[in-house]
């Protein structure tokens, strides 16, 4: 069965600016571990999957079955309300800029495919927690 996975946590990267070294880092895998994903060549460990969802705050649904950067469910720009790209992008001390970024094949990306990008990572995120919040309240609901 075919997957998003590594289109996705390339996608991810771009998004937060991080380089595979860096993703690697921080999910203790190796590059050379890294780009057999980005190829579609293997998965990560669920365990791994579940830190990377963790990390970005999607759910493993959207890591495995939605293609974050094509995805048309998540880029309303009426619904998008950025109101600081400090507050939304920042992980960590990194913050993505508006200079055009390098993905892993060396392909330059315009300042317009990364801000769309970087929208419907937003969306994505503000969403996530909507649920989140329902789904507790269901839970609170349920067990009262």
């Amino acid at each position: 069965m075919d997957n998003f996975i590594g289109l996705n946590i390339k996608t991810l990267c771009l998004l937060h600016n991080l380089s595979q070294k860096d993703f690697g880092n921080l999910f203790d895998i190796k590059q050379s571990t890294i780009s057999t994903y980005l190829a579609g060549r293997s998965n990560p460990q669920i365990e791994t999957i579940q830190k990377i969802c963790e990390y970005f705050k999607i759910t493993i649904d959207e890591l495995i079955n939605i293609d974050l950067a094509q995805n048309d469910n998540h880029s309303n720009k009426n619904k998008t309300n950025i109101t600081s790209k400090k507050n939304a992008h920042q992980i960590g001390n990194r913050i993505v800029g508006n200079h055009n970024k390098s993905d892993f094949s060396g392909n330059t990306v315009s300042n317009s495919e990364l801000e769309l990008l970087k929208q419907k990572l937003e969306f994505v995120e503000r969403e996530n927690v909507l649920l989140r919040e329902l789904l507790a309240e269901h839970k609170k609901n349920k067990n009262s």
